[in-house]
């Protein structure tokens, strides 16, 4: 976050600088937030109103600042780009101009680039105005709700940092900081990880900035966050760090830590820091920048430290002669390492009173000393950083910095396990799962000095899950003797090793270490095993089942065993290629469970044939050991579906012809159509037709089934055969629900239709079709006993009577005494109406018998009146008169018998 002095600062520069023209050119973009289209602008000059336009150009788009603007000296104006929608929200640069000549480097006065290297607008031209480091720099992408904020000096990517609580309109008003600050006797550290960001260090509490120079605020410190590539020694877990911009000017350009006062009967203290040159040091600086320690001689004169050149680390006393001069004994310098640039490097700095040396390395090499020679307070010291003046400018980051001092005599440890005593540097062996609590570990710190207190560092390593905290293994100062008894956490995690490194530190600043190993055994894998039934299934094996069977007919149980103890275990167990069928992969699943347990799938079915559904099972116990197992259900083919037609009780073969009579029924042919499957739960489909079917009202339908278990018998009965001389194939298709078919044909070939027979008989006697019959006149036709019968072979058939009769007049014949409507044959028709009055007239009798299928039988015959001389004989008939109504007997019986004959032949016909 920027700090609430920025405005003042600008004011200070103003005041002390030569009077600038109000222009454009005194414009800055100091926020961006890219996710919300919003730039905030700073007047940095005096008051002034714009005469023309000024120019917002970004990826591609530009949007102007209108002339007629008016700005006050100092104020911050918030704009919101509209144009094409804004800025992007991942990637662009942003750069005002005081002209529309965007290609003109000259006009270009302030901006930035922001989220990645890409090319995306005018950076080639902020590079070539100087504005900009270099068309691929940027600055890293703020996250949502914050903005990318400048710094109010420099035009790099560093002079830009990641705002976390935006103020746009006005300058922000940070309250200070606080570095983590421990730095006190006998030893402490500072991190700048709580400080807001943007923070100078002035308003660090305890930290002192010393800026003396012409341009104040031009040197900077400041705890910021940046995307750097992390190359070489970093501190370990830092995210925030200062940064010194040392610029190019006459001051002090120095800063320094709060002072440290230490105990009597100091021996030596050593300081650690790290540090990153981002912008190196010229080789032509006359002085160059050092971090120092000063100890307590009037004004802390005393100073030693490691001096940055553009070839080497250095260490150096500043003496008399030193430029700058200092009493902390003979001035010297001598290199300790070649010079790192753009990488992390960590430095130590040692004073040694007892030895009057003080010794420096870089990344924990070998150290380089130089004598030194203490005036003064030696117990009161700080850490520094010196500019040293003019033609040094150097941007350098530090941070963690952290210091150590010793005297006394050192603190004893002593560690027991289980009552047993625990080397330095040996082993405690724990099976996988115990607890920390059942080591019985107890950690004793004494120290010999009378009155001293006593600290414990203590961590441990490869912490992951385990739940074990280093802060058991710790304790603040406090009086000595004490016991640390660390209870906390499981070794859960098998076959690793948990390094317990122990740092103890008394009062006076001595330090011992002491550090031993906690071996975790190896873990036993868990165990599957698969059983159908009674029969084991093996690794990799196979079940074979019947398409259409169920997985719970399997009996299938997935037994999980695992010999480590107190062990629980998870089980991820799916099944491949599972599409309609049911199998639920949770049935072959269990969540982390204490072993031993059993999983009995059941859901689903074996619905597609010729399939293999692979089953994969992984059993991971609780120390992460994964076991794995899988086994193949593979499903046979489908069996066909198969159908048998019977008629009556005797099967038809396949492709069979049923021979019937025009007029036969379905339901008289007894079918039975049996359909079965040997495919376990199988269902079919029967789908049937009948050829050739018009008005016999034969259904498909019947000859057919919706989905149904087989096995099932379908037995027709709609229709009849009313067409002669056809045949209708029977085809049947039935289909599994497995998509297996199997077929059956057979034919009905019907008979030849033939028409009703019409016979006439008189008096018993047959008359021959278009014959004439002789009556006598005034006979009757009742006496001349006439008798018409029409019959037809064909089955069922029914059979209608048409009769007409020429010359009827006033003999009261009546044709429809010679007809019927349709009636079952055979049958008689025995007319009796009337009376032969006209002698010479011939009556012509024409019939016409039609069935149900429409054919037809005629007969014809005519009756002659004849004028009669006395009773006489009818050729080829009896003797008997008929006189009136009176009958003969025996005519009559062998009419009767007649119709008895034709309809047995009838019978058997059928």
């Amino acid at each position: 976050m920027r700090f609430s002095f920025r405005a003042g600062v600008m004011l200070i520069l103003l005041t002390l600088s030569a009077p600038l023209a109000a222009a454009i050119d005194d414009l800055r973009i100091t926020e961006v937030s890219p996710s919300t289209d919003t730039v905030e602008v700073y007047n940095s000059g005096p008051a002034f109103t714009q005469a023309t336009d000024a120019y917002f150009f970004y990826s591609d788009n530009t949007q102007p600042i209108s002339l007629g603007t008016s700005w006050t000296a100092g104020e911050y104006k918030t704009i919101v780009l509209t144009v094409n929608g804004g800025l992007n929200p991942t990637i662009s640069d942003i750069w005002l101009y005081r002209s529309p000549n965007y290609n003109t480097a000259s006009e270009l006065v302030h901006g930035m680039k922001y989220g990645g290297s890409a090319t995306t607008g005018k950076e080639t031209v902020a590079f070539a105005a100087g504005k900009w480091p270099t068309p691929a720099t940027y600055v890293p992408l703020p996250g949502g709700g914050q903005t990318a904020a400048w710094d109010l000096f420099g035009f790099t990517q560093y002079d830009w940092y990641i705002d976390a609580t935006p103020t746009f309109g006005t300058a922000d008003s940070t309250p200070p900081g606080a570095v983590t600050d421990t730095l006190a006797w006998p030893s402490g550290s500072s991190t700048f990880e709580n400080v807001s960001l943007g923070n100078d260090i002035t308003n660090i509490q305890n930290w002192v900035l010393v800026d003396t120079g012409a341009i104040p605020g031009e040197y900077t410190v400041r705890a910021v966050n940046d995307s750097l590539t992390v190359t070489g020694t970093r501190p370990a877990g830092t995210t925030q760090w200062l940064r010194i911009r040392d610029a190019n000017i006459v001051d002090q350009n120095r800063f320094y830590s709060p002072t440290i006062t230490a105990a009597v009967g100091l021996g030596t203290y050593t300081w650690t820091w790290y540090v990153y040159i981002e912008q190196p040091i010229s080789g032509s600086a006359a002085t160059k920048p050092k971090f120092v320690i000063q100890h307590d001689n009037t004004g802390f004169f005393n100073a030693w430290g490691i001096e940055l050149t553009s070839t080497n680390f250095n260490l150096v006393v500043l003496g008399a002669t030193s430029t700058p001069a200092g009493i902390g004994g003979t001035a010297a310098s001598t290199s300790i390492a070649s010079i790192l640039n753009n990488q992390w490097v960590k430095l130590d700095l040692t004073a040694n009173f007892d030895t009057n040396q003080v010794s420096g390395r870089v990344n924990n090499g070998t150290p380089v000393n130089l004598n030194i020679n203490l005036t003064g307070d030696k117990l009161i010291y700080r850490w520094c950083y010196r500019g040293e003046g003019t033609d040094n400018a150097a941007t350098i980051l530090v941070d963690d910095i952290s210091m150590a001092g010793t005297t006394g005599q050192p603190p004893v440890v002593g560690v027991t396990a289980n009552s047993l005593p625990v080397t330095n540097g040996g082993t405690v062996n724990v099976a996988a799962g115990a607890t920390l609590a059942s080591l019985n570990l107890q950690i004793n710190v004494t120290d010999p000095d009378t009155g001293s207190t006593v600290s414990v560092s203590g961590t441990v390593s490869n912490v992951t899950t385990q739940g074990i905290l280093d802060s058991q293994f710790s304790s603040a100062l406090m009086a000595d003797p004490y016991t640390l008894s660390p209870t906390t956490g499981t070794f859960n995690v098998p076959s690793v090793n948990h390094v317990v490194d122990l740092t103890v530190t008394d009062n006076q600043g001595n330090i011992v270490t002491f550090s031993f190993t906690i071996a975790v055994a190896a873990n036993a894998a868990p165990v599957i095993t698969v059983n159908s039934g009674v029969t084991t299934v093996l690794n990799a094996g196979n079940v074979n089942v019947e398409p259409g069977a169920t997985l719970a007919s399997l009996l299938m149980s997935i037994n999980i065993t695992d010999t480590d103890p107190n062990s629980t275990v998870t089980l991820v167990g799916s099944v491949s290629n599972v599409t309609t069928q049911g199998f639920l992969n949770s049935e072959f699943s269990q969540t982390s469970l204490a072993d031993p347990f059993s999983r009995t799938p059941n859901a689903g079915t074996f619905t597609v044939q010729t399939i293999s559904h692979v089953v994969s099972l992984t059993a991971t116990d609780n120390f992460g050991t994964a076991t794995p197992f899988s086994f193949t259900f593979v499903v046979a083919t489908s069996a066909a579906p198969t159908i048998v037609v019977k008629q009556g009780a005797a099967p038809i073969a396949n492709a069979a012809t049923i021979n019937v009579l025009a007029g036969t029924t379905i339901a008289s042919l007894n079918l039975d159509i049996d359909v079965d499957d040997s495919d376990a739960n199988a269902a079919v489909t029967l789908a049937g037709s009948v050829s050739a079917i018009t008005t016999e009202g034969v259904l498909d339908s019947e000859f057919s089934s919706a989905s149904t278990l087989a096995p099932y018998t379908v037995s027709p009965l709609t229709g009849s055969f009313i067409v002669g001389s056809t045949t209708h194939v029977v085809s049947l298709l039935a289909t599994d629900n497995f998509g297996v078919s199997g077929t059956f044909t057979f034919t009905i070939s019907v008979g030849t239709a033939t028409p009703p027979t019409i016979s006439v008989t008189r008096k018993g006697v047959p008359v021959v079709d278009g014959s004439v019959l002789e009556v006598i006149q005034s006979s009757t036709l009742l006496s001349n006993l006439i008798s018409i019968t029409v019959s037809d072979i064909d089955v069922g058939s029914t059979v209608s009577l048409a009769a007409s009769i020429t010359n009827v007049t006033t003999q009261g014949i009546i044709a429809s005494q010679f007809t019927s409507t349709a009636a079952a044959d055979p049958y008689a028709v025995n007319p009796i109406s009337g009376i032969f009055t006209v002698v010479g007239i011939t009556h012509t009798v024409t019939l016409t018998a039609t069935d149900n299928l429409g054919l037809q039988g005629t007969f014809t015959f005519g009756m002659r009146v004849t004028k009669g001389s006395g009773p006489r004989q009818p050729p080829g008939g009896d003797c008997t008169a008929i006189s009136g109504a009176q009958t003969s007997i025996a005519p009559l019986a062998a009419i009767i018998g007649a119709a008895l004959v034709r309809r047995r032949r009838k019978s058997k016909a059928r």
